[in-house]
């Protein structure tokens, strides 16, 4: 056991609450500062009036990170090896890729 954990264990219940919120505090920070709060403004900001424009960048998005995971991931190069991915044109094909399971 780690300093830490003793510290831990050996701490009254309520000193035990407030650590467990510092280090609930301390995870959001990591998960939400950044590049989420910079890409959340972003999103805030654009313009949404032409929903043309927003398909096709979300088709080019959609399009960029398929490729993507199959360049850079063994696992999805393998999985989507039956696939015609020459079919795939837009997020509309998207019913063209196998489903993955937990298993």
């Amino acid at each position: 056991m780690n300093i830490k954990e003793n510290i831990y264990k050996l701490s009254p219940i309520w000193f035990q609450d407030i650590l467990i919120s510092v280090y609930g505090w301390k995870l959001y920070r990591m998960r939400y500062k950044g590049i989420y709060s910079q890409e959340l403004e972003r999103l805030k900001l654009r313009n949404i009036s032409n929903i043309e424009k927003q398909k096709e960048i979300q088709n080019k998005m959609f399009m960029d990170f398929l490729a993507y995971t199959i360049k850079y991931s063994p696992f999805y190069k393998e999985f989507y090896k039956d696939v015609d991915l020459s079919q795939i044109k837009s997020v509309d094909d998207i019913h063209l890729l196998p489903i993955l399971d937990k298993q």
